[in-house]
């Protein structure tokens, strides 16, 4: 299979047709680059590619922003006013053109494919119609048939292994986010294996639930239903946790640009021996402000309704000390023991009572009563206590007793803690200013500085709500698992019930063996695969992180997430690792799992180079990019790619393209020769 070229057609920032020939490649020549300054085009050749492969109606691809949610498939394509343009190009759609299409060629037995995606915008682009196509040049399939064709070529689950953002592919370096392991599986092709198990298993139920009686199977089937539902709900907060986590990730990378903008504008007016003083001063104030922070997490979470409701605590106190009083008096020790006492004479007495439970609680309520009649009467619980037994309200109120006691003077030295942070953080803020308005050279980089950091300020704002959508989707994800693993246990109970009568069934057990063979296949050839994958990252990761003393090896455990060795083989913690880093492990991985795979095809990556530094970057340029794909097609902003890389690598180059874009709109793609 020889890639001969990428066509992108009124798409995106792109009016007109442009074309990124593939064809003056090969295993020594190898990379096509296509150098653009940032909003000039590169992106939207990314993800026009992806479109190719995914379609509109994939749900990831359209989400786009920093929002929670994705645009619904005729947003996506037609475009949401404030939000997005669509998938047609806005000058090319003003001159009325309906059309935009993005298509892959290429040679194989001596034949010419083409895979293409078109849409057509109708009604005056308040519709679209959408077509895929597949196969030789002259005799193309369409629609479901060239949808198969194209998950073939590169099954929808992999596409992110092979067309990325390199600044956006550390999900594949961090546990919390690792990558399914049947999106991997699949990429290996060992989910046929799992789909063939699902089905049998399908047959030895149906099998093993005939042996139930009607009533019995109703049950199971609302079993199953349910434990299908959990886990359903289970995968939804997945997703969302997955969406939260890499919205995290883009607005990490947002405050990052913005934090090193604002450095940029400051013109170093300050005097060296004052700007020490200043930074000196602010770092003393960070450590301050740890160190009290560390010790009011450890004190006021727990405990803040005792500090800041001192009427409550008394309330509640005295509310405790006398149901503790009545639990002592006799009238208490009647209420609490004679009922069940009379029960046991009554069985005790010849002939004996006996008596059914209903009988007994009667008896019991009974004696209750005539208690209350005669006037021994105990003060009655509270609600909130009456499911606590007498031992335990006395130690609740003797809890309450030591807050009553000792709460004042305990709040007001929270109080004194809580005014001294915020003392700490009114004058972080006023040395910050300070050594701001320093540095700041005019008033129109003060007017800039300003907006920026307005900017940040919105930017960690939406990293504590993602964050906190993480969490929750976290939270949610783990009590469905649980209520499906509560509904597989009922299942499981069931289908039990109805072995003893399948055991002589013969296509049951046949059902039976078959699942289990192919369960010790799969086991086996999965620990395989992984032993493979993870013996080439290795290698990978000796290659990419060789000068680092940091990152040594790497284990993969069965969902593929790494985990990451220091030299001495203890684990490092995966926040020591830097952004960069994290980076260069993706690719390692990406690199290890191409390998492992054997296919050829196109890899497009997207600002290559983003945050790695100079030396790692020269490791990227000469170890990774050569062997990273045949065609590897890099998308380098103009500052990325400099003189040098060009001369690390530039015999490894079979095209150079710059992407003219002057209004972000009107992407054009020229050939440097």
């Amino acid at each position: 299979m020889k890639f001969t070229a990428i066509e992108i057609e009124n798409m995106f920032a792109y009016e007109g047709r442009c074309v990124i020939d593939l064809s003056g490649t090969d295993e020594h020549r190898n990379i096509v680059l296509v150098k653009g300054r940032n909003g000039a085009g590169k992106t939207s050749l990314l993800n026009a590619v992806k479109l190719l492969f995914l379609g509109s109606r994939d749900e990831g691809l359209r989400r786009v922003g920093f929002g929670s949610t994705s645009l619904s498939e005729k947003h996506y394509v037609l475009g949401q006013p404030g939000r997005w343009y669509g998938v047609f190009n806005s000058t090319a759609r003003r001159k009325h053109v309906t059309e935009a299409s993005i298509a892959l060629r290429w040679l194989e037995g001596g034949q010419a494919y083409v895979a293409k995606r078109s849409f057509v915008g109708l009604r005056h682009f308040t519709m679209f119609a959408e077509t895929a196509e597949f196969g030789k040049e002259g005799s193309l399939v369409k629609g479901d048939e060239a949808e198969f064709a194209l998950q073939q070529l590169l099954p929808r689950e992999v596409v992110p292994f092979f067309f990325f953002d390199a600044e956006h592919i550390q999900s594949l370096a961090d546990a919390e986010i690792g990558r399914e392991r049947s999106e991997i599986e699949r990429l290996l092709g060992l989910s046929f294996i799992a789909h063939l198990m699902q089905q049998t298993d399908e047959y030895v139920k149906a099998r093993n639930r005939a042996g139930l009686s009607a009533e019995n199977q109703l049950k199971l089937v609302a079993a199953e239903n349910a434990a299908r539902q959990a886990r359903a709900n289970e995968e939804a907060s997945a997703r969302t946790r997955v969406d939260a986590e890499e919205d995290l990730m883009d607005l990490e990378r947002r405050r990052f640009l913005l934090d090193e903008e604002r450095t940029r504008l400051r013109g170093g007016a300050l005097s060296e021996s004052e700007g020490r003083r200043i930074n000196g001063r602010l770092e003393n104030l960070a450590a301050e402000r740890q160190v009290l922070a560390d010790e009011l997490a450890e004190r006021l979470p727990a405990e803040i309704v005792f500090r800041t409701q001192p009427r409550l605590v008394s309330d509640a106190f005295t509310m405790l000390d006398q149901q503790a009083m009545a639990d002592i008096s006799l009238a208490g020790k009647l209420h609490r023991e004679l009922p069940n006492q009379t029960v046991i004479i009554l069985e005790s007495v010849e002939p004996p009572v006996v008596l059914t439970q209903v009988q007994r609680e009667s008896v019991e309520d009974g004696v209750r009563s005539a208690l209350r009649t005669l006037g021994v009467s105990v003060s009655p619980s509270h609600a909130v206590l009456s499911s606590l037994s007498s031992r335990k309200a006395k130690a609740l109120r003797d809890v309450f007793l030591l807050y009553a006691e000792r709460g004042r003077v305990d709040f007001s030295h929270d109080r004194g803690m809580l005014r001294r942070m915020r003392e700490l953080v009114s004058e972080t803020q006023r040395l910050q200013r300070e050594l701001d308005e320093a540095e700041l050279t005019s008033d129109e980089s003060r007017g800039r500085y300003e907006r920026l950091t307005e900017e940040l300020l919105q930017v960690n704002e939406s990293i504590k709500d993602a964050a906190r959508r993480s969490a929750q989707a976290e939270a949610a994800e783990e009590r469905h698992r649980k209520e499906a693993l509560e509904y597989d246990r009922a299942v499981e109970q069931a289908m039990e019930r109805a072995k003893e009568t399948s055991k002589n069934d013969a296509k049951y057990q046949l059902g039976l063996r078959t699942k289990r063979a192919l369960d010790s296949y799969l086991q086996g050839r999965r620990a395989q695969i992984r032993a493979s994958v993870e013996r080439r990252l290795r290698e990978k990761v000796g290659i990419l992180l060789g000068p680092t003393r940091l990152i040594k090896s790497i284990d993969l455990n069965d969902q593929f997430v790494m985990t990451y060795l220091d030299e001495q083989g203890e684990e490092v913690a995966r926040h020591s690792v830097s952004a960069g880093m994290r980076q260069l492990l993706a690719m390692a991985m990406l690199w290890a799992l191409n390998e492992e795979v054997g296919r050829s095809l196109p890899v497009i990556v997207d600002t290559p180079l983003g945050r790695i530094d100079q030396e790692n970057r020269d490791m990227l340029l000469v170890e990774y990019f050569p062997n990273a794909g045949n065609p590897l097609v890099l998308l380098p902003t103009n500052t990325e790619f400099t003189d040098h890389a060009q001369d690390l690598i530039g015999d490894r180059i079979a095209h150079t393209y710059q992407i003219d874009n002057q209004d972000g709109t009107n992407a054009v793609v020229g050939e440097v020769r």
